[in-house]
């Protein structure tokens, strides 16, 4: 499926998305009987209500995707997928790079521009105006409680091993349209360079791979 054809089905999706949060997301409410009756109830409460409130937090950011403002090649809430465009890819494009975050990002971390900064500066910095930037998450990453994130998925090779495939397939999707001649770079951030490394043992080729922090290498 073309990107273009992505970025125009994704603007359906984001829609979507925030006509479920506006209609089918609502606030929850603290039940006063339960707080009486069940010591641990406010702090379920107050977990669940966080939740909420960085699942409606999506709404600016997913307005600007259904408008086209952000370019979304890919978006699936329910597969943890969020992937984002930056720049324009098409026959002048020169350079492909492909980054990839790390431990802790989720679609919520998207919201607020952190996972895309790298990206953004590069492709801002070519004058050209030929290199195009995807910031990927593809897939769930690491980003539970700090102790099951960081000691427990970062660390475990059955869980690169069962999200690295799905990168190294948007690889091969990024290598259809790639012009003659573009070089792709792949930049991976602390969990992310592991993702990126488990990729390229499924088949994935980048002409550079950059590690920023960069976690362990899986097996193989």
């Amino acid at each position: 499926i073309p990107f273009a054809d992505r970025i125009e089905a994704n603007k359906a999706n984001a829609q979507n998305r925030i006509d479920w949060l506006t209609k089918h997301d609502p606030e929850p409410e603290l039940n006063l009987f339960l707080v009486a009756l069940d010591a641990n109830y406010p702090g379920r409460f107050a977990a669940e209500h966080e939740q909420w409130e960085t699942r409606q937090s999506g709404h600016s950011y997913l307005q600007k995707a259904a408008d086209g403002k952000i370019q979304l090649v890919a978006y699936d809430p329910a597969r943890n997928s969020i992937v984002e465009m930056i720049g324009t890819y098409n026959g002048q494009t020169s350079t492909v790079i492909t980054c990839v975050p790390g431990t802790k990002t989720n679609e919520a971390s998207f919201y607020g521009g952190g996972p895309q900064s790298v990206a953004n500066r590069l492709v801002d910095s070519d004058t050209t105006r030929e290199t195009v930037a995807f910031v990927y998450k593809g897939t769930e990453f690491p980003d539970g409680g700090d102790i099951e994130a960081f000691l427990v998925e970062a660390k475990s090779d059955t869980f690169v091993a069962e999200t690295s495939p799905v990168l190294q397939k948007f690889q091969s999707a990024v290598e259809l349209e790639k012009p003659a001649g573009a070089q792709t770079i792949a930049i991976g951030h602390s969990w992310g360079f592991r993702n990126i490394a488990g990729s390229e043992s499924n088949g994935a080729r980048f002409d550079k791979v950059i590690a920023l922090s960069g976690a362990a290498m899986p097996p193989g």
